[in-house]
């Protein structure tokens, strides 16, 4: 089982959580705006971070936002200046993982759920920073996708906002599943 489960995590990176964002045309800004909302597995981890800040712990939700979006752009920076981790995507694929069992547990230490929150932050900007093309300027590229990724959080939080247990047990094993698909 070990092996089974080792080997499926070595493929990861090779099946690519989010192939191909579309960056030809347009500025810098759009492109960095769009990043967030074409990758599902970005867009799902970025509303999650909020629904989990605001369900598990009410006005405190911008800590986990704040703690994403800080580890965003530096995961942007190191991508963007090539310093990319070759299991960028399985970190984003465990990202999935990480946020669905975060909303399955509901309420969790902050000593244990912000560096899991920091991590994903981490990862996925890493993979922005790693997919800006040379051509464009870092600067609005990242203040694109920090904005898209802040109304992201947003959404999330509204949602949280007005979740219940079971619902957000629901949503978090669906995030487990699809986090577990992309491992796959």
């Amino acid at each position: 089982m070990k092996k089974l489960l080792l080997g499926t995590l070595g493929l990861a990176g090779v099946v690519l959580a989010h192939p191909g964002h579309l960056h030809t045309g347009g500025d810098a800004f759009s492109s960095g705006f769009l990043h967030p909302l074409l990758g599902i597995d970005h867009l799902v981890v970025a509303v999650a971070v909020g629904m989990w800040g605001a369900y598990a712990l009410g006005r405190r939700a911008f800590i986990p936002v704040l703690t994403f979006l800080s580890f965003t752009l530096i995961g942007s920076f190191l991508g963007i200046w090539g310093l990319g981790s070759p299991l960028a995507e399985l970190g984003v694929a465990l990202s999935v993982i990480a946020m669905g069992s975060l909303l399955l547990k509901g309420e969790a230490a902050l000593n244990w759920a912000l560096p899991v929150v920091a991590f994903s932050g981490l990862v996925h900007g890493n993979l922005h920073g790693i997919e800006m093309p040379a051509t464009l300027s870092p600067l609005s590229y990242m203040l694109g996708f920090i904005i898209s990724t802040s109304l992201l959080h947003l959404s999330g939080m509204v949602a949280g906002s007005l979740m219940r247990d079971n619902l957000a047990k629901l949503v978090g094993a669906l995030m487990l599943v699809f986090g577990v698909l992309l491992v796959w």
